[in-house]
């Protein structure tokens, strides 16, 4: 038995009887007890010494008390506190049930409907709690609680509010209010002034985590979660899990908006938007959605057409949204439509697409092999999305994240079947082209594979990024940077593209030229390699080390 266990029995005993440990975390341990005057059991919730040293009792009992007059249905509230024998305490109501981290750790992924339940009673208690002017600063699945009965507690507003005004005090103790895989950009960031967005933003992280079985963001540190917060978006919801409606998935992403205004700006709406879930049928309204941004409405028109017809009207809508735009359609995605009359296919394949597009990170490339999978398991006679899982195991193996045999056989037997599909495919011998390079080092049989490709289609991209990269193998270096240039004109987001102009460029010691494709590249997404070549350039260009380890740095996921 410890010794603040023994100070607290004696010290209490007139008004609660103390029983046991139910738990422990980094801020406070938690007793089941005993309310002697009214003869129910409660919890008694201690601050560690440190924090309670740290704080003190005056602030401490202050924001307690503010916490104490939150009456709402999905607030677990304060009934009691004090400081005895120098320990600072306060006691809830005990809840028999489990925190939802308990139901986390079981079942890993939680049903949609009890996952959407348990976000949106949550969202229900925060809303109340920021119109009462009070933020929590510390949503995380240790303080929701799950009730026996099936409802949801929002624990804990008193104690972060409180340690909020202790900051520096509490840096000096290794500690801070908050947990990185759940804060906002701007609690990580270390602003002293947040307001309810905050707390949207750390539900937004809860829900995800119910939905996908992890967080939106993790890393060995907590300085490492942080800096992907700041530099990467998460992986799409639909693409862990795709019986999450896609409704869902972008209120999720909305509420993880890096910038506060981007977020639902009450908790009320966040809770509506998850309350209006379902199909989201062909609409007057279309919107753009690009990873990490808000979708913002650009362009609205009617569309009257036959269900048997469905295929054709994508392709109709998707010319004029590009032309709303002023954005042309890939050739991938023109063919994609008359290519397959599955629309599941046709949507994991256009996924798997900006999976792809985002560069050479694994889990990027893990993401789009699973995408260009589900669309060849939809429909097996998809050659241009055969082509597509070809071109992936490509890269997880030339880039050394599976680096078998067997990698590379997937590799030659997705890309044959491809043109045994379709021989006047061009991405087919593009694919096997990249095989015969990256797999075999057989440039000649590379090459020509490339070279029908070309002829097949002069306007694809990465036909003349292919080209470029064997023929700077070749050292050609004249053909290499035409055709790279090439590449990059006709696929202009494609961040492996301006990575490898930069990088012909370095070879080429022209290194003002490189500059400006890596800038472009970390833009569109903050891929490890584009960050280490601007690394590599600032030292090899100006021998700016502080430059070059900043770049270092944001590669291994530190701030």
């Amino acid at each position: 038995m410890s010794n603040i266990f023994s100070q607290l029995s004696a010290a209490l005993a007139d008004r609660y009887r103390l029983e046991r440990e139910l738990g422990r975390g980094g801020m406070a341990t938690v007793y089941l007890a005993q309310d002697i005057r009214h003869k129910r059991p409660v919890a008694l919730k201690v601050l560690h010494p440190s924090l309670a040293q740290t704080l003190g009792p005056e602030r401490f009992q202050r924001e307690i008390e503010l916490a104490a007059r939150l009456q709402h249905p999905h607030i677990l509230t304060v009934h009691d506190s004090g400081e005895t024998a120098g320990q600072l305490w306060f006691i809830m109501p005990y809840v028999e049930g489990e925190s939802l981290r308990d139901r986390l750790r079981r079942e890993k992924q939680l049903p949609v409907e009890d996952a959407l339940r348990i976000a949106t009673e949550t969202a229900r208690a925060l809303d109340y709690a920021h119109r009462h002017g009070v933020v929590h600063r510390d949503i995380k699945p240790e303080n929701i609680l799950l009730t026996n009965d099936g409802d949801t507690l929002v624990a804990d507003f008193g104690i972060a509010r409180a340690l909020s005004g202790a900051d520096e005090r509490l840096t000096e103790t290794g500690l801070a209010v908050g947990t990185p895989a759940y804060m906002s950009p701007e609690q990580a960031a270390g602003e002293r002034e947040l307001d309810a967005r905050s707390d949207i933003y750390s539900l937004a992280a809860v829900l995800y985590e119910m939905l996908a079985g992890t967080p939106p963001f993790t890393g060995p540190t907590a300085q490492a979660v942080m800096a992907r917060r700041f530099n990467e978006t998460p992986p799409l919801l639909r693409v862990l899990r795709e019986m999450v409606p896609e409704g869902i998935e972008q209120a999720v992403l909305r509420g993880l908006a890096k910038a506060p205004a981007d977020r639902f700006q009450t908790a009320a709406d966040f809770g509506r938007a998850l309350s209006a879930t379902g199909t989201t049928p062909v609409s007057p309204e279309l919107v753009e959605v690009v990873p990490g941004r808000t979708p913002q409405t650009r362009w609205q028109q009617p569309f009257d057409a036959a269900f048997q017809d469905v295929f054709q009207l994508q392709a109709d809508i998707a010319g004029r949204v590009a032309q709303a735009l002023d954005v042309a359609i890939g050739d991938p995605e023109r063919q994609a439509l008359a290519a397959t009359g599955d629309s599941a296919a046709y949507d994991h394949f256009l996924r798997g697409n900006v999976y792809f597009e985002r560069g050479t990170a694994e889990p990027d490339l893990r993401a789009a092999e699973e995408l260009y999978q589900k669309a060849v398991a939809r429909d097996p006679t998809f050659a241009l999305a055969f082509a597509q899982l070809s071109l992936t195991h490509d890269q997880l193996y030339w880039f050394y994240y599976d680096r078998t045999e067997e990698r590379v056989a997937k590799q030659k037997e997705a890309a044959q079947r491809a043109i045994q599909l379709r021989p006047d495919l061009a991405e087919g011998h593009l694919a096997l082209g990249f095989y015969h390079y990256h797999g075999r080092l057989d440039y000649q049989r590379a090459l020509k594979e490339l070279e029908s490709a070309r002829k097949l289609q002069p306007s694809n991209g990465k036909v003349h990024f292919g080209l470029g990269a064997v023929h700077r193998r070749q050292g050609r270096w004249a053909e290499a940077v035409e055709d790279i240039k090439k590449s990059v004109e006709l696929n202009p987001r494609s961040v492996t593209d301006l990575t490898e102009m930069a990088v012909t460029f370095i070879m080429l010691r022209a290194y003002p030229d490189a500059e400006p494709y890596l800038t472009r590249a970390v833009e569109i997404s903050p891929d490890p390699r584009a960050y280490g070549t601007r690394s590599f350039l600032y030292l090899l260009w100006r021998g700016d080390t502080l430059a070059a380890a900043i770049q270092s740095d944001t590669t291994i996921g530190r701030p």
